[in-house]
């Protein structure tokens, strides 16, 4: 498989679009197998990061909101 095609072809099967089967075709390519392992990683820091972002976000909300209540 060619190397311009691997986020493309990531893309489908991220969104559910490949088979299981075709999916384990694609990852018997080893380029095509540790492209997917990087993106993988990446987007679990990338989720990692988003919830700490939101669990922050809604702890200023909570402490705001007793702020306005006590005024």
């Amino acid at each position: 498989m060619k190397e311009k095609f691997h986020e493309i072809i990531y893309d489908c099967i991220a969104s559910g679009q490949v088979s299981s089967d075709r999916i384990a075709l694609y990852l018997k390519d080893k380029k095509f197998y540790k492209y997917w392992r990087k993106r993988k990683k990446e987007e679990e820091v990338y989720g990692q990061q988003e919830q700490e972002e939101l669990k922050a976000s809604y702890k200023q909300s909570l402490a705001n909101k007793k702020e306005r209540e006590n005024k």
